[in-house]
């Protein structure tokens, strides 16, 4: 899982109903007890840290159709749903 995660985001999230999302795993492994110092962690960490926006959350990889006030293309943003899961799991690991 920590090889996966390495590839964050890997992918544009479209539906939280899906447990094989990165962000799932991410919490499922902070809950697990994986540190910041674990082996390949590190990696992980300054990838998410690398998408923090200007008002402070934590972004994911999303596309916001444009009939929906966004810009229909692939774009990092933060959302009210994953910011909260995004630093619950870096707290867990330590953060």
């Amino acid at each position: 899982m920590i090889t996966e995660l390495q590839d964050w985001p890997r992918s544009v999230l479209t539906s939280h109903k899906n447990a094989s999302r990165l962000i799932h795993k991410l919490t499922f492994l902070a809950d697990l007890g994986i540190r910041k110092d674990d082996p390949g962690v590190e990696e992980i960490v300054e990838k998410i840290l690398g998408h923090r926006s200007s008002q402070g959350p934590f972004q994911a990889l999303m596309n916001i159709p444009a009939k929906f006030g966004g810009s229909g293309t692939d774009q990092f943003a933060w959302a009210l749903c994953d910011a909260p899961v995004i630093l619950y799991s870096l707290a867990g690991i330590g953060l």
